[in-house]
């Protein structure tokens, strides 16, 4: 509450303070104001519009408030200022994902790391959405293609074989 109110009065005294904006958008994403964190970010983008670190974390208040098409949006307008930041595509791909478009997701989570990786990473989206078959098939990909050292996989392999035997 202190930090949010020192920030507040800083952008009082000087609106164009970017770095100011930021954290107070962080505070806000925090407090799960995500209504208040996009509009700082926004403020921050207006006085530093080519920082992908502002567009990524704007993405994000848009991803944890459910609107999708507006994260990816964000997500993307970061990914083309900083053409090599795994979170970044990480992020884009979470986001294909709760759009549906699972195809899409992998071949960006391809981007953030190795094929294997991007199976993991889609398995395991897949696993928290519940879709346990096909998680398991992303996680048997993801072995098949590092078998012996995706030791990340094999575990949520396992996770995800138990969540389906349990499941009706």
């Amino acid at each position: 509450e202190r930090a949010e109110k020192n920030l507040q009065q800083a952008i009082a005294l000087e609106d164009t303070l970017w770095q100011a904006h930021h954290l107070l958008g962080i505070t806000y994403d925090r407090q799960q104001n995500y209504e208040g964190a996009v509009r700082q970010y926004k403020k921050a983008i207006s006085v530093k519009p080519n920082m992908a670190m502002l567009f990524n974390n704007l993405g994000m208040s848009f991803l944890l408030k459910g609107d999708y098409s507006e994260a990816l949006k964000s997500f993307s307008q970061a990914s083309k200022l900083e053409t090599s930041n795994d979170r970044v595509y990480n992020n884009i791909g979470l986001t294909l994902c709760k759009l549906g478009r699972y195809e899409e997701a992998l071949e960006v989570f391809k981007k953030s790391g190795d094929e294997a990786s991007a199976y993991n990473n889609l398995g395991y989206v897949f696993m928290i959405e519940g879709k346990n078959k096909e998680a398991i098939e992303a996680f048997e990909k993801a072995l098949e293609i590092k078998p012996g050292f995706y030791t990340k996989a094999y575990e949520n392999l396992k996770k995800a074989k138990n969540a389906h035997s349990s499941s009706p």
